[in-house]
């Protein structure tokens, strides 16, 4: 046991952990550092709040070196935690020439009642290649965004999102992460200063994306439409101050794309709301509107 946590997996391969509860736990209920072939499978984790991050899966390599070779978490409920639901992150492997493997299926899992983000992918660095898909998430009650991307590099491992929903987010986003965990249901963010640790600096000419939104990925329902006036995504394109300045006309924003549906009352909700300042912003997401209404 480390840290406090519920369950702490590092450098193993072919574990597996099933059926199992993680209550209480003081600072993530569950983290993996690096390993291979590890299922996770039908874990229910509530109720963590201590020291950081808080938060419900921690999947966070500490080390350049260190991989994430066939990482599975399937029905995997995440309830009540003060940090973010599910993170999946390596921001230490920095170079692409000096690759590590980072592939991982997130499936049939859900989060509810997180103080940040739902689901937050990153940071990603340049070296961390592979896959990581996300299937059949539900994303409930957050205080921050709902999905929050931040810092991933488009030469970074692909990320792709399919049937995954996004109900009642951006409750109660303190002002002092906003800039690390967004203010939209769902939130593309390369940060200045947020959650990135010193050594996660950008390569040279590096953009952010390689990021997918596949068929069923829904902000909100008709009992639950997103609110009025603001837009679905958020695109912070505010560039790290390591970031060497790029060419006029060059779009810090590579290889995003997808459909999202919105349930809104208003056509604004499929707005794409692009912030900050920098080169300029290309994202390929588009988003259909769909009726919402409110019950009285």
């Amino acid at each position: 046991m480390c840290c406090s946590d519920g369950l702490y997996v590092r450098n193993v391969s072919t574990f597996s952990a099933q059926r199992v509860g993680i209550a209480q736990a003081y600072r993530n209920g569950l983290s993996i550092i690096d390993g291979s072939d590890i299922l996770i499978e039908d874990v229910d984790i509530a109720d963590v709040n201590g020291t950081a991050p808080r938060s419900g899966v921690d999947v966070e390599p500490g080390e350049p070196t260190q991989a994430l070779k066939n990482i599975t978490l399937r029905r995997v409920s995440v309830a009540r935690v003060g940090g973010c639901g599910i993170e999946l992150k390596h921001a230490w492997a920095q170079r692409a020439d000096a690759p590590v493997e980072v592939s991982m299926v997130v499936e049939d899992c859900s989060v509810r009642d997180a103080d940040r983000a739902g689901l937050a992918p990153g940071p990603l660095m340049a070296g961390a290649q592979g896959h990581i898909a996300v299937r059949n998430v539900s994303v409930t009650g957050t205080g921050c965004a709902g999905i929050a991307i931040t810092d991933k590099t488009a030469e970074s491992a692909l990320l792709e999102l399919e049937a995954v929903t996004v109900l009642d987010a951006v409750k109660d986003c303190p002002s002092a992460v906003i800039g690390s965990y967004g203010e939209s249901a769902i939130t593309l963010n390369i940060s200045q200063h947020g959650r990135c640790h010193p050594r996660c600096q950008w390569p040279n000419n590096a953009s952010f994306g390689n990021i997918h939104f596949g068929e069923g990925v829904r902000v909100g329902n008709a009992a639950d439409p997103f609110a009025q006036g603001q837009p679905f995504m958020q695109v912070a394109d505010v560039l790290p101050v390591t970031k060497p300045p790029l060419a006029p006309g060059a779009s810090v924003w590579r290889d995003v794309g997808g459909e999202v549906e919105v349930a809104s009352t208003e056509r604004r909700g499929c707005a794409v709301e692009a912030g900050g300042a920098g080169a300029a912003v290309a994202v390929g997401v588009e988003c259909e509107v769909v009726n919402g209404t409110r019950p009285r």
